[in-house]
Protein backbone atom coordinates (compact mmCIF):
# COMPACT_ATOMS: atom_id res chain seq x y z
CA UNK A 1 0.00 0.00 0.00
CA UNK A 2 1.46 3.43 -1.14
CA UNK A 3 1.81 5.71 2.63
CA UNK A 4 -0.31 8.92 1.26
CA UNK A 5 1.78 11.35 3.35
CA UNK A 6 4.79 10.06 0.84
CA UNK A 7 2.46 10.40 -2.24
CA UNK A 8 0.01 12.98 -1.71
CA UNK A 9 0.21 16.13 -3.71
CA UNK A 10 2.55 18.72 -1.49
CA UNK A 11 1.05 19.02 1.82
CA UNK A 12 0.66 22.38 3.43
CA UNK A 13 2.30 21.34 6.66
CA UNK A 14 5.07 19.39 4.92
CA UNK A 15 6.49 22.06 2.20
CA UNK A 16 4.03 24.85 2.60
CA UNK A 17 6.75 27.34 1.07
CA UNK A 18 9.62 25.79 -0.21
CA UNK A 19 12.28 26.89 -2.72
CA UNK A 20 15.20 24.38 -3.41
CA UNK A 21 16.49 21.13 -4.86
CA UNK A 22 14.42 17.94 -4.98
CA UNK A 23 15.51 14.89 -6.50
CA UNK A 24 13.22 13.73 -9.56
CA UNK A 25 11.85 10.24 -8.55
CA UNK A 26 9.30 9.64 -11.85
CA UNK A 27 8.77 11.69 -15.15
CA UNK A 28 6.21 12.74 -17.15
CA UNK A 29 5.32 14.74 -19.97
CA UNK A 30 3.92 17.57 -18.00
CA UNK A 31 4.19 16.48 -14.31
CA UNK A 32 7.16 15.08 -12.39
CA UNK A 33 7.47 13.38 -9.07
CA UNK A 34 10.13 15.09 -7.11
CA UNK A 35 11.65 14.36 -3.26
CA UNK A 36 12.52 16.94 -0.72
CA UNK A 37 14.41 15.10 1.95
CA UNK A 38 12.13 12.23 2.62
CA UNK A 39 8.76 13.18 1.51
CA UNK A 40 7.39 12.99 -2.49
CA UNK A 41 5.18 14.84 -4.44
CA UNK A 42 4.01 15.95 -7.88
CA UNK A 43 5.44 18.91 -9.34
CA UNK A 44 4.11 20.87 -12.75
CA UNK A 45 7.30 20.93 -15.07
CA UNK A 46 6.87 25.15 -15.78
CA UNK A 47 10.24 25.69 -17.29
CA UNK A 48 11.13 28.42 -20.13
CA UNK A 49 12.35 25.72 -22.24
CA UNK A 50 10.77 22.11 -23.22
CA UNK A 51 13.47 19.79 -21.31
CA UNK A 52 12.45 16.17 -20.73
CA UNK A 53 13.63 15.31 -16.68
CA UNK A 54 16.02 11.66 -15.99
CA UNK A 55 15.61 9.94 -13.17
CA UNK A 56 18.18 10.87 -10.39
CA UNK A 57 18.02 14.78 -11.65
CA UNK A 58 18.61 17.82 -9.25
CA UNK A 59 15.69 19.67 -9.84
CA UNK A 60 14.89 23.60 -8.61
CA UNK A 61 11.31 23.24 -6.86
CA UNK A 62 9.39 26.13 -5.76
CA UNK A 63 6.02 25.25 -3.48
CA UNK A 64 3.23 27.52 -2.36
CA UNK A 65 -0.21 26.72 -1.15
CA UNK A 66 0.18 22.83 -1.43
CA UNK A 67 1.31 23.61 -4.91
CA UNK A 68 4.72 22.37 -6.61
CA UNK A 69 6.27 23.55 -9.74
CA UNK A 70 9.82 22.25 -11.01
CA UNK A 71 11.50 26.08 -12.52
CA UNK A 72 14.99 24.95 -13.29
CA UNK A 73 17.98 22.12 -13.64
CA UNK A 74 20.28 21.91 -11.32
CA UNK A 75 21.98 18.82 -11.85
CA UNK A 76 20.48 17.00 -14.97
CA UNK A 77 21.18 14.31 -17.61
CA UNK A 78 17.81 14.72 -19.74
CA UNK A 79 17.62 16.34 -22.77
CA UNK A 80 16.47 19.88 -23.32
CA UNK A 81 14.24 20.53 -26.84
CA UNK A 82 13.93 23.57 -28.55
CA UNK A 83 11.11 22.65 -31.39
CA UNK A 84 9.63 26.00 -33.05
CA UNK A 85 7.13 25.86 -36.15
CA UNK A 86 8.02 27.88 -39.21
CA UNK A 87 10.96 28.89 -40.24
CA UNK A 88 13.80 30.12 -37.69
CA UNK A 89 16.90 32.01 -38.17
CA UNK A 90 19.75 32.06 -35.26
CA UNK A 91 21.25 35.39 -36.14
CA UNK A 92 25.38 36.96 -33.68
CA UNK A 93 25.08 40.24 -34.54
CA UNK A 94 28.60 41.30 -34.97
CA UNK A 95 29.73 38.56 -33.60
CA UNK A 96 30.62 34.12 -34.00
CA UNK A 97 27.64 32.10 -33.61
CA UNK A 98 29.09 28.60 -31.90
CA UNK A 99 27.32 25.27 -31.67
CA UNK A 100 28.76 22.62 -29.53
CA UNK A 101 28.55 19.22 -28.27
CA UNK A 102 31.05 16.94 -26.42
CA UNK A 103 29.73 14.01 -28.19
CA UNK A 104 29.11 15.84 -31.08
CA UNK A 105 26.78 17.88 -33.37
CA UNK A 106 24.30 16.35 -36.10
CA UNK A 107 22.56 18.22 -39.08
CA UNK A 108 19.58 15.90 -40.29
CA UNK A 109 17.54 17.94 -42.58
CA UNK A 110 15.70 17.36 -46.35
CA UNK A 111 18.21 19.68 -47.72
CA UNK A 112 21.69 21.48 -46.23
CA UNK A 113 23.40 24.48 -47.83
CA UNK A 114 26.26 26.41 -46.31
CA UNK A 115 27.25 29.39 -47.73
CA UNK A 116 30.58 31.80 -46.87
CA UNK A 117 30.97 34.80 -48.25
CA UNK A 118 34.71 35.20 -47.40
CA UNK A 119 36.03 31.43 -46.90
CA UNK A 120 35.27 27.87 -45.82
CA UNK A 121 37.64 25.82 -43.42
CA UNK A 122 36.42 22.13 -42.26
CA UNK A 123 39.45 20.67 -40.10
CA UNK A 124 38.93 17.26 -38.70
CA UNK A 125 41.49 14.53 -37.64
CA UNK A 126 39.71 11.75 -39.92
CA UNK A 127 36.53 12.61 -42.32
CA UNK A 128 34.58 10.25 -44.36
CA UNK A 129 32.07 11.38 -47.00
CA UNK A 130 29.28 9.19 -48.49
CA UNK A 131 27.54 10.36 -52.01
CA UNK A 132 25.15 9.21 -54.27
CA UNK A 133 26.52 11.40 -56.74
CA UNK A 134 28.73 14.77 -56.41
CA UNK A 135 29.40 17.54 -58.60
CA UNK A 136 32.12 20.05 -57.63
CA UNK A 137 32.63 23.15 -59.47
CA UNK A 138 35.47 25.69 -59.17
CA UNK A 139 35.99 28.51 -61.38
CA UNK A 140 39.78 29.09 -60.51
CA UNK A 141 42.48 26.60 -59.07
CA UNK A 142 41.64 23.73 -57.17
CA UNK A 143 44.72 22.10 -55.29
CA UNK A 144 45.05 19.49 -53.46
CA UNK A 145 47.84 18.15 -51.46
CA UNK A 146 48.27 14.71 -50.11
CA UNK A 147 50.92 12.15 -48.46
CA UNK A 148 49.76 9.66 -50.00
CA UNK A 149 46.86 8.86 -52.64
CA UNK A 150 44.40 6.10 -53.81
CA UNK A 151 42.03 6.10 -56.27
CA UNK A 152 39.78 3.47 -56.59
CA UNK A 153 37.10 3.49 -59.62
CA UNK A 154 34.60 0.39 -60.14
CA UNK A 155 33.45 1.24 -63.52
CA UNK A 156 35.51 3.59 -65.69
CA UNK A 157 37.09 6.80 -65.40
CA UNK A 158 37.58 9.79 -67.92
CA UNK A 159 39.77 12.65 -67.52
CA UNK A 160 39.14 15.84 -69.67
CA UNK A 161 41.20 18.65 -70.18
CA UNK A 162 42.93 20.97 -72.99
CA UNK A 163 46.32 20.00 -71.63
CA UNK A 164 47.64 18.10 -69.19
CA UNK A 165 50.69 17.17 -67.38
CA UNK A 166 52.18 14.29 -65.28
CA UNK A 167 55.46 14.79 -63.53
CA UNK A 168 56.84 12.43 -61.43
CA UNK A 169 60.45 12.52 -59.50
CA UNK A 170 60.93 8.68 -59.66
CA UNK A 171 59.30 5.85 -61.72
CA UNK A 172 56.01 5.91 -63.23
CA UNK A 173 54.56 2.75 -63.82
CA UNK A 174 51.07 2.81 -66.29
CA UNK A 175 49.90 -0.93 -66.29
CA UNK A 176 46.96 -2.60 -68.79
CA UNK A 177 45.84 -4.74 -70.74
CA UNK A 178 45.70 -2.49 -73.53
CA UNK A 179 47.13 1.11 -73.87
CA UNK A 180 45.56 3.28 -76.89
CA UNK A 181 48.06 6.64 -77.52
CA UNK A 182 46.54 9.12 -80.30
Amino acid sequence: MIDTAVHNPLRSDLLADYLGPAELVETGPVVVRVRVGGVATSAQLALAFAYEPALGDILLVVAKHGKAYVIGVLHGRGSAKLAIAGDVEVHAIGGTLRLRGDEGVEIDAKNVRISATDKLRVAAEHAVSTFESVTRRVRGLFTSRTGDKLDTVDRSRIDRSKEATILTEETMLINGREIHLG
